[in-house]
Order: C-alpha cells, then structure tokens, then sequence
C-alpha cells in the first residue's frame, strides 16, 4: 500500500528537464543496476522492509525530531538500493496539476521549519493533520516519501502519546485529504483520516 501511496502522490514534473535520478533504462537509478520497473519495486519493498528495523530502533533513541532526524530515516530505509538515500532531491516534483510539492530550492529551509514547529506544539493532537499535510507537501525525496514520512510520523505521534495504525488508513480519504489540503490548505480532510486510524497510546506500544 505505502508504495501505491507514493506513486499517487510522487509523479514527476520538472518542467520538461532531464530526471539525473533516472538510468537509461528509464527507471530509477539504482545500486544494483535493475532496469526492469517490476523488479526494482519488488526489490525496493524487500530494502525497505529490511532497514526498517534499524529505522526503528535510530528514532527510538532520538530526544528530537529534525530534518536530519528525517533524512536520516530515508537513508536507513534506502541505503541499500540508491546511492541517493537520505538526499533532497535535486528537481521539483507534482502529479498533472493536482499536487504540487514544495521546490526543490525551498526544502532545506521550510522542512526544518516544520519540524521545529512541531517541537514546539502544545497541542499536538488538534494539529496533527495540519503538521502532517505540510510535512507530505515537502516531500523531500526523490522516491520513498510516503514510507519514510509515515514511520517518521509515527515516532513523533507516539511520543506525544498517540499510537497510529496505519493498517486501519482509508487510502482513498487519504489521498482525495492530502489532494483537498494541496489545494485549499483546509486540514480538517486529513486530519479526520489520521483520527481514524489512532488511538491514545497504550503502556508498552512501539513503533512497528
């Protein structure tokens, strides 16, 4: 599901430049020189699921949650098929119009800015939505945003005592949600999705 996510919201428009992140086989390129885009993902899936143990257990020893925090969870997730993991990207990114992502330019300023918001948010809770519809419209990475923000926000959640059960996401609340913020910035969408996949979070709950 998360890589069907991150095709929906991740497709490329740079007007009309070259994609650097592309192979000569047009798919993306990679560490183990696939060109085939069915192999790349079933191999992408089994990376991703392998370095999310690390991923884990790095953002449960973390005090705060940065940009750093951030690209460091994509490298750990990523680090074995791109040499590119834990970079922003170099090019801007939207899907035919309907989302347009942060620019390339704007991202080492505005996506700290972010998370140093919600550091310092005293109602998380009620926010929730709102912080994690400008963190998606950042989308700092190439490939594998959906993924990375989810266990990143997952970690900040817990930490303000709310357990997220992605299992239980409506994905297509959630897109046509994110869509409705890109174009309105109105979270209320977004949050009711996040709302409805979390509860308060129990003694002993942990990231998975």
């Amino acid at each position: 599901m998360n890589g069907q996510i991150d095709a929906l919201l991740g497709e490329l428009d740079q007007d009309g430049l070259s994609d650097p992140y592309l192979a000569p086989s047009g798919v993306l390129r990679n560490l183990l020189d696939l060109t085939d885009p069915t192999d790349l993902k079933e191999v992408e899936s089994q990376a991703v699921w392998s370095g999310r143990r690390r991923a884990i257990q790095f953002l449960e020893g973390q005090e705060r949650f940065t940009f750093e925090t951030w690209k460091t969870v994509h490298r750990i997730l990523f680090l074995d098929l791109y040499d590119w993991a834990g970079e922003p990207r170099s090019i801007n990114m939207g899907r035919e119009g309907r989302i347009v992502f942060n620019t390339a330019a704007e991202i080492p300023a505005e996506a700290p800015a972010v998370l140093e918001r919600i550091e310092r948010s005293s109602t998380f809770a009620a926010e929730m939505g709102a912080f994690y519809a400008e963190m998606n419209f950042q989308h700092p990475f190439r490939e594998g945003n959906g993924r990375t923000l989810k266990l990143l926000f997952s970690a900040i959640a817990l930490r303000r005592g709310i357990f997220i059960d992605w299992a239980r996401l409506d994905l297509g609340a959630y897109v046509a949600a994110l869509v409705h913020w890109h174009r309105t910035l109105k979270p209320e969408p977004i949050q009711a999705v996040l709302i409805a996949c979390s509860r308060p979070a129990a003694t002993g709950d942990r990231l998975v």
